[in-house]
């Protein structure tokens, strides 16, 4: 209807402006009504385009059919005659609206018509000129028009309502057209996300661009901008929101548990889940910010088992999941699964390859590693062939164990190093090896080279390395040991041999207590006669104690018939022994009494029970040393190093609180620490002085010190923070006989450290020494492979700088030779010809030439000693210097009328004051020689700020500057950018060098035309002024 409006408007309104012109040009008046039913028509027309463009399409076909009507009704009465012209407008127009806009718009316009029909009977009636051709009545001929309207309206209306009925049907055909269309569309459209999701298969292998295609083509699938992918974590207890767009953009990473939300849903029952109304929805998650209405769930499935959801989301109301576009998604979801997976696939292999490639390199750290702790291990370990016994590598413990040579032995078997002393000892071991596999002989031994008895554990283990055999042999020695062990025996015997030899008394008592008889021990009969016990009771020689003892023992004795013993202490003159007593029944009513001295077997026993203790607690203790220092002398890195001594000590010896001191000159740093208050600085310093109670050991007058209360022996323990320091162990730490540091132990008990403790400690501080020692020299072997890498670097710079010397002195030493050369030959044709003024002109040249030579041979020389001889070094105030060095050029400078600024308080500098004197004259006689056409010519001099901690000088001038280009160039021996200037190309060469010895570096920044700032810096920093006891010890006062 839109379109017929606009086709009407559109040509009626040229129409209707030419009818209005022919009027016009006709004569016609444009007041009658018909022109202004016209110019009223043409308005309308234009205002129902306005309408058409707003959008009111049926107001606007309303208001033109209304126009139509009032026109034909117009027309009717202006012809004044009622016929079937104006019938047919009347029922066309109504048949129109009908058509147009329905059946009430349509009885509307057609009671209009018959309302005017009425009105034009009763015009006629009231005798106004108003005819019809029929020459009926006006109200018979209105009421045939009528019925004749009516009758025509109704035929007419039928067959538009089956007019109507055709149309519907072909819209439905048509909509179902649209509707199988729209199907194939999206039917083409999975197909196509089909196809590039197969080439994302193929060609998208990791995981997160996968994902991105997957939810583009999803989203493409189902016309909307949301959706998610959620994927079970590895650990199978959630799924994690892995990429969304749209509104769950913001929550990726959230987690999902089963049974939450449509993603846990999905995951829980394995199905696609459908929902129109996610507000309502009972399963919904409650922190997800509901901002969409539907949303579907689709399984991810690899195997049968749920890998992940695939989601997509309409915000529109209006939109809703319907099941045939389910089903293409569903289709789609699988496939996808298969891409998720081959790409999880993708990135486990790429991960797998990644952990080889790193467990590559970790077992090649790890042999470094190995080698690294094969070679420093205490323990002596070599490892030989299986068949031949043939040597392949030792350590050093191994070479120092048997005294074999590494140069010669390696490669050699066992039986040309003579190591078994017959080849049937080394195959019995070999097949004992074979069976079990590992050997182990607590009691080993063997001769090393110089014929020294080496008492040593063994252990021998059979390896398998590429396809062969191998026996790693170690060996521990115990020879101080075994001769330990050995002393203890020949202890034991002798204490042995002393109780045989001890006599028994032997006692015949009866029942009564009385001595009957006596047998005095052997060797004694003289000092303890027969008599002094025969006749007498137990009691009376016996303690009161003793002699119960005796008594219940007879008893028992008699009682039993088995011997009862018993032991007591008897005082024997002046001094208590402990006698054993055996009872044994002799008669009835008698029993012999056997009395042993075992008063030194008791001690004896004692004494053997302790050793036996102490030999253990040693054992524990040598063990717990030999696997402390195994990971302290293993380990290079200084600060570990540190911290594992104080570590692994504390396994030795129990301490609250330890420290590791360095000794440097007349100080002792604190270098590490374990335990102490956090209030105490690791910079910590003490003076070697009177006060320092540490002074014997750093001056090996003692082995340990010991003190069992601290703060009343030294006042410095009293005060905070050392005040819970009560007794305090320091041990030297030696290294060659050297004294090199301190091994400080703290307890907060009095008397916590004893002489043992001390031992252990000196036994382990001779191990960690070692241990440090080989830290400092790691330490000092990476800094020297630093310092040879830079003199590497160095050497290469000096040899490019050699090649460019040699070159530049040949070229620049034969030039003025060839000059002298050449003027030599004119010389002697002038002398001949006797021309005066050209002699004098040549003898200039040859001076000239002469000169030069001169002056680029002071200068090599001036070079080639920097470096070498050297001024002593001293304080320098850099504005003294900078003012002297003006002083030297100021003939340049007043010359060319340079104006110098010197900025005042310019730092103080350490170095060589001549050499850094050239180092200014030059830069500031070059600065004035190169100002070129300057008219204010002007040179400063001052400091720029530091550079680690040293000042940053520079020398400005604004003259003729330097092109960038340039820049690195003109510090090159020789390289002048003007080849006609009066210098060398030597002065900034010289320069440099000075400031590189003084181990600071120089740069330029300039431009052509635009001036040049030369900086540089010095390295060299003045000493510490001495100390009152330096200054005594060189004036040599003493105190």
């Amino acid at each position: 209807m839109g379109r017929i409006i606009h086709s009407v408007t559109k040509w009626g309104i040229p129409i209707l402006l030419f009818f209005i012109a022919l009027r016009l040009a006709g004569g016609e008046s444009v007041t009658n009504s018909l022109s202004l039913y016209t110019a009223f028509t043409l308005v309308m027309f234009f205002v129902g385009r306005l309408a058409l463009k707003r959008g009111y399409v049926r107001w606007a076909g309303l208001a033109l059919t209304f126009l139509a009507w009032s026109g034909l009704t117009l027309w009717v009465w202006s012809s004044h005659e009622l016929d079937g012209v104006g019938i047919v407008g009347f029922l066309t127009i109504a048949l129109v609206t009908g058509f147009l806009f329905g059946s009430a718009e349509a009885l509307f316009f057609l009671a209009l018509s018959l309302v005017s029909i009425w009105k034009f009977a009763y015009t006629d009636t009231a005798a106004l000129d108003f005819a019809n051709r029929m020459g009926l009545r006006p109200f018979a001929y209105a009421f045939n028009l009528s019925l004749g309207l009516l009758l025509t309206w109704l035929l007419l209306y039928f067959l538009i309502r089956t007019l109507q009925k055709s149309l519907a049907e072909g819209e439905k055909e048509i909509d179902h057209r649209r509707q199988v269309e729209a199907a194939l569309q999206q039917q083409a459209a999975y197909l196509n996300a089909l196809h590039e999701t197969t080439l994302g298969i193929i060609n998208r292998l990791e995981l997160r661009p996968l994902l991105e295609s997957i939810l583009m083509r999803a989203c493409k699938l189902a016309d909307t901008r949301h959706a998610l992918v959620e994927l079970v974590t590895p650990d199978q207890s959630a799924m994690r929101l892995e990429l969304g767009i749209g509104l769950p953009a913001p929550y990726v990473g959230h987690l999902t548990y089963k049974g939450e939300g449509i993603a846990g849903r999905v995951w829980e029952t394995g199905e696609t889940q459908i929902v129109n109304d996610y507000s309502n929805w009972e399963y919904r998650d409650p922190q997800v910010d509901v901002q969409f209405y539907a949303i579907v769930g689709l399984p991810l499935k690899a195997g049968g088992e749920v890998i992940g959801v695939l989601a997509l989301l309409y915000e529109n109301e209006e939109q809703r999941f319907h099941p045939e576009l389910v089903a293409l998604l569903e289709r789609f979801a699988s496939l996808a699964s298969v891409a998720i997976q081959n790409a999880r696939w993708y990135e486990a292999a790429q991960k797998e390859l990644e952990e080889r490639r790193l467990a590559q390199t970790a077992l090649l750290e790890s042999e470094e590693k190995f080698r690294k702790i094969f070679q420093s291990n205490p323990v002596a370990i070599c490892i030989t062939t299986f068949d031949e016994g043939r040597l392949l590598e030792a350590n050093y413990a191994y070479w120092d164990m048997t005294g074999l040579d590494p140069a010669t032995s390696l490669g050699k078997t066992s039986e040309e190093l003579k190591l078994w002393s017959t080849p049937e000892a080394r195959a019995k071991f070999i097949e004992e090896l074979k069976r079990k596999g590992s050997l182990y002989n607590p009691d080993d031994s063997f001769y090393d080279e110089h014929g020294n008895l080496k008492q040593v554990i063994s252990f021998y283990e059979r390896m398998r390395i590429g396809g062969k055999d191998y026996i790693l042999s170690m060996f521990y020695d115990m020879s101080e040991q075994k001769k330990t062990m050995e002393a203890l025996r020949q202890s034991e015997a002798r204490n042995r041999v002393l109780l045989e030899a001890f006599p028994d008394m032997i006692l015949e008592i009866s029942r009564e207590g009385v001595i009957k008889n006596m047998v005095p021990p052997k060797g004694l009969e003289e000092s303890m006669p027969v008599s002094m016990f025969v006749g007498k009771r137990v009691g009376e020689l016996l303690s009161e104690s003793a002699a119960a003892q005796t008594c219940f023992a007879m008893e028992r004795a008699l009682a039993t018939g088995q011997m009862h013993a018993f032991e007591f202490e008897q005082k024997m003159r002046d001094d208590y022994r402990i006698l054993e007593a055996r009872v044994v029944p002799a008669f009835p009513d008698t029993v012999s009494m056997m009395l042993r001295d075992v008063t030194q077997r008791k001690w004896i026993e004692a004494e053997r029970e302790k050793l036996i203790n102490e030999l253990e607690e040693k054992n524990i203790e040598s063990e717990t040393l030999r696997a402390s220092l195994a990971s302290i002398v293993g380990t290079f890195e200084f600060s570990e190093v540190v911290q594992r001594i104080l570590d692994q000590l504390h396994q030795v010896v129990p301490y609250d609180s330890a420290s590791l001191w360095r000794l440097d000159g007349k100080k002792q740093i604190l270098i590490g620490s374990r335990g102490l208050p956090p209030e105490i600085s690791q910079n910590l310093e003490f003076d070697i002085d009177e006060q320092n109670h540490a002074v014997p050991l750093f001056n090996g007058e003692l082995p340990y010190i010991i003190s069992r209360d601290v703060q009343a022996e030294f006042p410095r323990f009293r005060q905070t923070p050392h005040n819970y320091i009560h007794s305090w162990l320091g041990v030297p730490l030696k290294m060659r006989g050297k004294v090199i540091g301190l091994i400080a132990l703290d307890g907060k008990q009095k008397s916590q450290f004893n002489e043992h403790h001390a031992g252990l400690a000196v036994t382990f501080a001779d191990q960690v020494a070692i241990a440090l020692e080989n830290a400092r020299l790691y330490s000092d072997l990476q800094a020297d492979l630093a310092i040879r890498q830079s003199l590497i670097s160095e050497l290469e710079s000096k040899n490019a700088e050699l090649e460019r010397f040699t070159y530049t002195v040949s070229h620049d030493l034969k030039s003025p030779l060839f000059t002298i050369r050449g003027f030599l030959g004119y010389l002697e044709q002038d002398a001949l010809a006797g021309n005066v003024e050209r002699l004098r002109s040549d003898i200039a040249r040859i001076t000239a030439a002469t000169d030069k030579m001169h002056q680029l041979l002071n200068d090599l020389l001036e070079l080639s000693r920097i470096g070498r001889a050297m001024n002593e070094p001293q304080e320098i105030r850099f504005e003294e210097l900078a003012r002297e060095a003006v002083t030297l050029v100021e003939g340049r400078l007043m010359e060319r009328g340079v104006a110098v600024h010197i900025h005042p308080h310019l730092p103080v500098v350490f170095g060589d004051r001549p050499r850094l004197l050239e180092v200014m004259q030059n830069l500031v006689d070059n600065a004035a020689k190169f100002m070129g056409s300057q008219p204010q010519p002007r040179i400063e001099i001052g400091c720029a700020g530091e550079e680690n901690g040293s000042p940053i000088f520079y020398v400005r001038d604004n003259g003729i500057g330097i092109p960038p280009e340039h820049h690195e160039r003109i510090f090159g021996l020789f390289n002048k950018l003007n080849a006609q200037s009066e210098d060398t190309g030597v002065g900034l060469a010289l320069v440099k060098r000075i400031i590189e010895v003084h181990g600071g570096r120089i740069w330029v920044e300039s431009e052509a035309d635009k001036g040049a700032t030369f900086y540089f810096t010095l390295g060299g920093q003045p000493p510490p002024p001495p100390s009152a006891q330096d200054a005594d010890a060189k004036t040599g006062n003493k105190k």
